[in-house]
């Protein structure tokens, strides 16, 4: 298993945001909609929450208002 916790503070403080994440994930502590295979939209960040994964995250990039950016753990 592979865990990343992220915090607001990695989203700049975003509200809403789409994340771009490969393989299959799983998520704790927050709502998230199911956009595409490796798309999750994110309408409330929360303080924290928990991305679980059988495989390892090297990268995840979120989208928003048509800007991307990257967190690398």
């Amino acid at each position: 298993m592979n865990n990343i916790t992220l915090k607001k503070d990695d989203f700049k403080g975003l509200d809403n945001v789409i994340l771009e994440i490969e393989g299959k994930v799983e998520f704790k502590g927050v709502e998230r909609d199911f956009f595409s295979p490796k798309h999750y939209l994110i309408s409330r960040v929360p303080d924290e929450f928990t991305i679980i994964s059988n495989n390892k995250i090297r990268e995840i990039k979120y989208y928003h208002q048509g800007e991307s950016y990257v967190i690398q753990k």
